[in-house]
C-alpha cells in the first residue's frame, strides 16, 4: 500500500511559511491543500480523515479497505458499502 508522506512533509513546510494560514490547521489541510487527499492520505490512513465518505468507495483498492478493517478506522463506512 502507497503512501504520500512525504507529501505531507512538504506540504506543512510550505503552508508554515504562509502567515495567513492559521497555525491550527491540521493535517488533513495541509495535505489536502497539495493535493493529497485520497487512499493515499497519510491522514487518512492513520484513521484522523473527517471526510473518508470521500473517499472509500466500492472502487476503493482491496489493499487499502484490508488495512482499514484490520485497523478499526472507519468500520461503519466500510461495512455500509461493503453491504
Amino acid at each position: 500500500m502507497k503512501r504520500k508522506d512525504s507529501l505531507e512533509g512538504f506540504a506543512t513546510s510550505i503552508n508554515n511559511m504562509d502567515d495567513n494560514l492559521p497555525k491550527s490547521r491540521g493535517r488533513c489541510f495541509d495535505i489536502g491543500t497539495w493535493g493529497g487527499c485520497g487512499c493515499e492520505c497519510p491522514a487518512f490512513l492513520d484513521g484522523e480523515c473527517k471526510e473518508p465518505q470521500e473517499i472509500i468507495d466500492k472502487s476503493s483498492p482491496k489493499d487499502v479497505i484490508d488495512y482499514l478493517k484490520e485497523e478499526g478506522y472507519y468500520s461503519e463506512l466500510i461495512n455500509r458499502i461493503n453491504e
